[in-house]
């Protein structure tokens, strides 16, 4: 009797154990800042909360923490909302519009970063999963996941705040982000917009050695566009060549347009200019093609630029009057305004 009584007891004690550690808040290693104290980059995110310590990862995330770094010095991510929560999962921030459907305005090439992976809660991650869409949306895991490893870029890891992260909601606001460089590693780190500016172009040249096996006359026409060539999330590249006066349309609006429309190798299959007559059509309503409507949304009156759109956001395998079946297309778009 006094064995079995004894046995009931352990079992309870261990489903109590079990019980109570359940959804338990990890224990932070550091406590009031003292993890600064070592060698690193540290992004301190404070919200109404509590603080948040990340330590980021400069050696094999670069050209993303000087994105972080460059965002947050300059008050980028200041009262902007966490948008997005995903019980038990992730937090996600780093969007204008507080919905995530925007973002600081341009992209960057992703880095392929295995030190850090998400085999743990509290990773600062990039939310883009596409070759170059690296803006400034980011996202914190709350729990493990490595099916994220090779399909975002990790670039920091939680050392302080696992209460603060276990607590945050969606529509609570980012008060600040604080970088703080601790050691002479850290404070030699080149943060630069010229660093970034050559890393980036560095990282878009060893996507474009792919592209260029698999597409070699696209990537012909890639770099015949000239310097500052981007590509959107949706794989469309593109370079400004003048820019507007920052007034984009709204989804229905009526835009009036010049273009040239060529085929990768130079022919020209259409041509506004020529004709004199600017092209009105009603852009976001599916009136054109998708690439066009996605480019001139992004476009704000008087800008110009050239633009390659794959075959899926084109024509795809059809015929389109001169245009082959499965063509890249190449435009040269100016935006002339907004009726």
């Amino acid at each position: 009797m006094t064995k079995k009584l004894s046995l009931i007891l352990s079992v309870l004690i261990l489903s109590t154990a079990m019980l109570s550690a359940k959804g338990q808040v990890a224990e932070d290693a550091y406590e009031n800042g003292d993890s600064l104290k070592n060698p690193g980059i540290y992004a301190k995110i404070d919200t109404i909360k509590g603080q948040m310590i990340f330590q980021l990862d400069y050696n094999n995330a670069p050209l993303t923490v000087m994105n972080f770094i460059k965002l947050s010095e300059e008050g980028f991510y200041e009262g902007l909302q966490f948008y997005r929560d995903i019980e038990n999962y992730a937090i996600f921030s780093g969007d204008p519009k507080n919905d995530g459907s925007s973002d600081a305005g341009y992209n960057y090439p992703m880095e392929v970063n295995l030190s850090l992976t998400h085999d743990n809660k509290g990773i600062l991650t990039m939310d883009a999963v596409s070759g170059m869409s690296n803006g400034s949306r980011f996202f914190i895991t709350k729990t493990a996941d490595p099916v994220l490893n090779e399909k975002y870029t990790a670039f920091g890891e939680l050392v302080e705040g696992n209460k603060a992260l276990a607590s945050i909601k969606r529509e609570m606001i980012i008060n600040s982000i604080e970088i703080i460089r601790t050691g002479s590693d850290a404070l030699a780190f080149d943060s630069s917009e010229s660093e970034f500016t050559r890393l980036s172009s560095k990282a878009l040249s060893s996507q474009l050695d792919t592209f260029r096996v698999e597409h070699p006359e696209e990537a012909a026409a890639v770099e015949m566009m000239g310097e500052g060539v981007q590509k959107t999330i949706t794989g469309i590249y593109y370079n400004i060549t003048s820019t507007g006066n920052g007034v984009r349309p709204e989804e229905g609006d009526t835009v009036s347009v010049h273009y040239v429309g060529m085929l990768v190798d130079g022919t020209v299959f259409d041509n506004s200019v020529t004709r004199g007559v600017p092209f009105e059509f009603s852009v976001g309503t599916k009136s054109v093609i998708t690439g066009w409507d996605e480019t001139v949304m992004a476009m704000t009156v008087g800008e110009k630029r050239n633009v390659l759109i794959p075959p899926s956001l084109a024509y795809g395998n059809n015929q389109a009057g001169p245009i082959p079946p499965g063509s890249w297309l190449l435009f040269e778009i100016e935006f002339l305004g907004i009726k």
